[in-house]
């Protein structure tokens, strides 16, 4: 076979009918690749990716719609020319055919010069056809590299270029990404009054422009929050109106149990505390192993607090 000829996946169980159909397809000047197994010509489509398929309608075990079905799941596959044979009559499975992706059929018997003229015009179309997914393969390959290319420049360009030093500090970095754009992100600056020094590491999901853009956003926001003057501290931002309720209930069900303690954890509740009143709620962790992948709490102590939730939320609805 030439490497420029094109090739006919024939699908036919009666060997001495597929024989004879072979022949007749390469006096067009195909070559011919013959089964008589949808089982095989399934592989040999995925593995060949053949021009044009002809195949009887009934052929084993599967039928023609059941490899039609096969082969509209791979994109390249699903753009193959397939030539349906079906006896003379068989409306029903030609439709079921037709449905499943067939482009054409022959009812038996056929005349092999409309066969013939139908296999050479469907080439044509499966050449057409995989000149188009290669040109989509090749813009979308192209957009893909203009997508990187432009996710590395925000990437580059939000990157500190200079680094703080504060007094007796040295502080550098080095950024090398294992491909044209990394899925890391770092910084550094001076908070205000330029008493402290903010470091900053990340890892940014995905690589392209949307992640980028996500990363230039964060950056915006976290270097914008920074620099406001608010204390961190748990005593200093919980409102003191729900500590009580919370308090109050848990003297209800807890008594000489509940303690304020402050959490440094950096919970959200601290954030949300400053746009609306918040507070927290903690029952104790099996032996005292928090922020662990070992935490755990008991059942009895998930339903007490449960009732110190509830009554401290009663607590602040009936001030």
């Amino acid at each position: 076979m030439r490497a420029d000829q094109s090739r006919v996946l024939v699908v036919l169980g009666d060997a001495p009918r597929r024989e004879r159909l072979r022949r007749q397809i390469e006096e067009s000047g195909f070559a011919v690749t013959c089964t008589g197994s949808t089982e095989e010509a399934a592989s040999l489509v995925r593995d060949e990716e053949p021009d044009v398929v002809v195949i009887e309608a009934l052929a084993a075990p599967s039928g023609a719609a059941g490899l039609l079905r096969v082969m509209q799941l791979e994109s390249t596959s699903a753009t193959i020319p397939v030539l349906v044979l079906a006896p003379n009559g068989a409306f029903e499975i030609v439709q079921s055919c037709l449905d499943a992706g067939a482009e054409d059929f022959l009812y038996e018997p056929y005349s092999p010069s409309v066969l013939k003229s139908q296999v050479c015009d469907y080439v044509a179309i499966s050449s057409r056809r995989r000149q188009d997914l290669r040109r989509l393969e090749r813009e979308d390959l192209l957009k893909l590299e203009s997508d990187v290319m432009i996710a590395r420049k925000i990437q580059e360009s939000f990157l500190p270029s200079v680094l703080p030093q504060p007094a007796g500090w040295e502080i550098a970095a080095r950024f090398h990404p294992a491909r044209e754009v990394a899925a890391d992100f770092y910084d550094c600056f001076q908070l205000t009054q330029g008493r402290r020094v903010a470091l900053v590491i990340a890892d940014v999901c995905d690589k392209g422009v949307g992640a980028a853009l996500f990363m230039a956003l964060f950056r915006s926001l976290y270097r914008a929050y920074s620099q406001q003057n608010y204390s961190m501290r748990w005593t200093a931002v919980m409102d003191e109106g729900f500590q009580q309720a919370i308090e109050q209930a848990a003297a209800k069900h807890a008594p000489g149990l509940a303690v304020r303690m402050p959490s440094g954890a950096g919970h959200d509740a601290q954030h949300v505390a400053r746009v609306m009143p918040a507070a927290m709620l903690f029952v104790p962790s099996i032996d005292g192993i928090s922020h662990h992948w070992a935490e755990n709490t008991s059942d009895d102590d998930i339903v007490l607090g449960a009732r110190v939730f509830t009554d401290a939320i009663a607590n602040v609805l009936m001030r």
